[in-house]
């Protein structure tokens, strides 16, 4: 598992650097350090906050039947990466 030996500040920068948006590694190492820390996933019919946490089980459930897809997910403007 990479999550436990890459540290949050160094991903939260690169994150930020790109903008806010999550790779599935970047989401992997947050949820891992920071399992509540707040994700924006946005999909085809809507959009949503979660746990960092639980999005990749509702990313999953979104996308299980074909008919729904997920767009991004991102750090909302509300995340303290960008005080």
């Amino acid at each position: 598992m990479i999550a436990q030996h890459v540290s949050l500040n160094r991903v939260l920068r690169i994150v930020k650097e790109n903008g806010g948006f999550l790779s599935a590694t970047d989401l992997e190492i947050i949820a891992h350090h920071d399992r509540f820390r707040q994700v924006l996933v946005r999909c085809n019919n809507g959009r949503f906050l979660t746990a960092a946490q639980d999005a990749k089980h509702f990313m999953d459930i979104i996308t299980r039947d074909g008919e729904d897809w997920v767009r991004d997910v991102s750090l909302p403007t509300t995340d303290p990466i960008w005080r």
